[in-house]
C-alpha cells in the first residue's frame, strides 16, 4: 500500500509541475471550474484514504501522521470550498488571473505531500 500511495503522490507532483509550467493563456483554454472540481475530488479521495487508514487496525501508519494529514486536508477543504463559493464575477477574475495556476499547483502539491507523510516514520 505504501508503494501505491507514493506512486500516486509522484503522479500528483507531475500534474502540479505541468500546471506550474503552463502559460496563463494555455490554462484559460481549460475549463477552470472543472480543474478546481477535480482538485476537490482528489482532496476528498485522499481524505477517504486517511479515514480508512484511521479505521484500520494493524496498519503500519503513525497515528500522529494521520491526525496531521487530516488537519491539512481540513485546511485544504476550506480553501477549495471558498473557491467553489465564489460569486461568478469573482470566480472569473480569479480563474483568468495570475493566481489561478499557482493556486492549483499549490493544492495538488499539498495533496502529494499529505500522501507521502502518511507512511513517514516520526
Amino acid at each position: 500500500m505504501t508503494k501505491q500511495v507514493n506512486e500516486l503522490a509522484s503522479n500528483l507532483d507531475e500534474v502540479a509541475k505541468m500546471l506550474s509550467g503552463a502559460s496563463s493563456q494555455k490554462m484559460q483554454e481549460i475549463d477552470s471550474a472543472d480543474v478546481v472540481n477535480q482538485v476537490d475530488d482528489l482532496q476528498e479521495t485522499v481524505e477517504d484514504l486517511v479515514q480508512a487508514l484511521q479505521d484500520m487496525d494493524g496498519m503500519n501508519v503513525n497515528k500522529q501522521n494521520l491526525q496531521q494529514a487530516q488537519q491539512r486536508l481540513d485546511t485544504l477543504e476550506k480553501e477549495l470550498d471558498r473557491l467553489n463559493d465564489m460569486a461568478e464575477a469573482e470566480w472569473r477574475t480569479y480563474a483568468l488571473g495570475e493566481q489561478f495556476n499557482p493556486g492549483v499547483h499549490k493544492n495538488i502539491s499539498e495533496l502529494a505531500q499529505i500522501l507521502r507523510s502518511l507512511f513517514q516514520q516520526s
